[in-house]
């Protein structure tokens, strides 16, 4: 058996000098003073507090976050906001205004012309003046929200959808349009849906807009814009106002 009376407890090792890896003694552990009294932190606790520190920093303002400047294309730098800035397509913009001004726009529109000539941007313009605060109105007051979100640089509004034929003018699309137009403006007069390059949308799609371009609910306005207005079948082109647009030429322009 054991014997405690014979068993002597081995002496304390203090290591002299560095050990087998090179290494020296062991600084003190965080729960032994060191030599002048002071307890050693952990290793990483500096830079731990570091980390600790800054997540409970204030994140940066909003307004103190900017993106660098990003140089814009000409047509949308110089891009106008009103009917009055629309230069050699009077005999558009003037019609549109007198509507405006009368209370008397129709529910679609079809605009055609050439690449270039102002047809999408005429469409914007008038969708910024039917939902103006203080409209519709001829000239937007470019002062309430919805002016300010459709304006040149602006962030665009909710209630004025683009769609871009080209790469949805299927039934589906058309199908998926149809269900959307019968819910409300979320902050808007009305919702209105500029449809771009509109001769590329299918006969099926066509076909399946029909009803709501007939008879669409009071708050949605539809403006078609096209190149080839003849690709456009004849019973949508028979329910919108046509608006055949014209290139300008470049005298007028620069005059």
């Amino acid at each position: 058996m054991f014997d405690s009376e014979q068993y002597e407890e081995p002496e304390p090792f203090e290591q002299d000098g560095p050990d087998l890896f090179g290494a020296d003694f062991a600084e003190p552990s965080p729960d032994e003073p060191a030599p002048d009294g002071t307890v050693a932190e952990p290793p990483g606790v500096d830079a731990a507090m570091v980390a600790l520190e800054a997540t409970r920093r204030p994140a940066p303002d909003a307004a103190d976050v900017r993106r660098p400047d990003t140089p814009l294309a000409l047509y949308r730098r110089y891009r106008p906001d009103a009917f009055a800035d629309v230069i050699g397509q009077e005999h558009v913009t003037e019609p549109l205004q007198r509507a405006l001004a009368n209370n008397r726009v129709n529910h679609a529109y079809l605009f055609s012309g050439p690449r270039g000539c102002g047809k999408t941007t005429s469409a914007r313009i008038l969708a910024r003046a039917l939902n103006c605060a203080k409209g519709p109105a001829p000239v937007p007051c470019g002062e309430c929200q919805s002016c300010r979100d459709l304006a040149r640089g602006g962030p665009g509004s909710i209630d004025v959808i683009e769609i871009d034929a080209a790469s949805h003018g299927g039934v589906d699309d058309a199908r998926d349009l149809r269900e959307r137009a019968f819910f409300a403006p979320v902050a808007s007069r009305y919702k209105i849906y500029i449809v771009d390059e509109a001769h590329m949308v299918t006969t099926a799609g066509f076909n399946a807009l029909l009803k709501v371009v007939e008879e669409p609910p009071p708050h949605v306005k539809f403006i078609f814009a096209t190149t080839e207005p003849d690709k456009v079948i004849g019973t949508i082109r028979s329910r919108t106002h046509h608006y055949p647009f014209r290139l300008v030429p470049p005298k007028t322009l620069t005059g």
